[in-house]
Formats: C-alpha cells, sequence, structure tokens
C-alpha cells in the first residue's frame, strides 16, 4: 500500500493511532453523560432540599401555641405575656442584668437614676469617634445590654 491510498494516511502496520482516534470521542461521550446525572442529581437533590424546607415551615405555620392568658391590645405586662410565650420572657428577663465586667459605676441624676451603665466602647478605643464622626455613635456607644 502506499500512502497516498485511503484510509492508511500516516499509519504504519501494527499501529494503534487509529483505534486511539476512534476510542475518544467514545470517552468523552461517557464523560459528558457522567457529567450530566452527576449534575442533574445535584440539581434534584437540592430543589427536594429546597421542597422539603418549605414543607416543615407551612407546617411549623399551622401550628398555634397553646393560649394560657387573654392578651389583648392593651395588655403591657411582660409576665402576662410571659405566660403565652415563656421562650421570649425568658430572653427577655435575662436582659435585666448585665455582664460584670461590662458595668461601669455611675453617679445617680434626675435624668438618669441608674447607679451602673455600661461600659463606654469610645473610652477603649479612641478610633471610633474618628469612625463614626457626624454619627450619634461617635458620641456614646456601649456595650450591649437589655432593655429590661
Amino acid at each position: 500500500m502506499s500512502d497516498n491510498e485511503p484510509g492508511t494516511q500516516g499509519s504504519t502496520p501494527g499501529s494503534t493511532h487509529g483505534a486511539e482516534a476512534t476510542l475518544r470521542p467514545r470517552r468523552r461521550r461517557r464523560g459528558l453523560v457522567w457529567a450530566f446525572l452527576v449534575g442533574g442529581a445535584l440539581v434534584t437533590f437540592v430543589i427536594a432540599t429546597l421542597l422539603v424546607s418549605i414543607v416543615q415551615r407551612k407546617a411549623e405555620d399551622r401550628s398555634t401555641f397553646v393560649k394560657v392568658a387573654d392578651l389583648s391590645e392593651t395588655t403591657f405586662e411582660p409576665s402576662v405575656w410571659g405566660r403565652n410565650f415563656p421562650p421570649e420572657y425568658e430572653g427577655w428577663k435575662a436582659t435585666e442584668q448585665m455582664e460584670p465586667r461590662d458595668q461601669v459605676a455611675h453617679t445617680p441624676t434626675a435624668q438618669d437614676p441608674r447607679t451602673t451603665v455600661s461600659q463606654q466602647k469610645l473610652e477603649k478605643d479612641p478610633r471610633l469617634v474618628t469612625m463614626w464622626q457626624g454619627y450619634a455613635f461617635s458620641i456614646d456607644y456601649r456595650e450591649p445590654r437589655g432593655h429590661y
């Protein structure tokens, strides 16, 4: 055979170069199929997880609390609300006490009868005054505290 005959160009007897060339598209196709299968499985998983979450939230919304005390628009006593909403009430009561490390002694005045206040962050880090210049934070910025 000569090099000019069709199908023999660039190949030598016993060469597997032609067989490799036909296997490459098959491998590529197989890789694409696997990629689509894995991608489809991931998309299906994400959608299923989202739907389960939505169904759970709707079920939580339908479940109502046990009404222990009658509440109206004019009920302002926190302990009455606490009978219907115990976790929220306990969280609110926990804000009564500040952390001891955040307290600073304060001299009571007619406008502010407190004996302790939360620590001033501006005294700890004076750069905050410059950073918040023009905002109320640059005048008074204290440690977090409750609103008991």
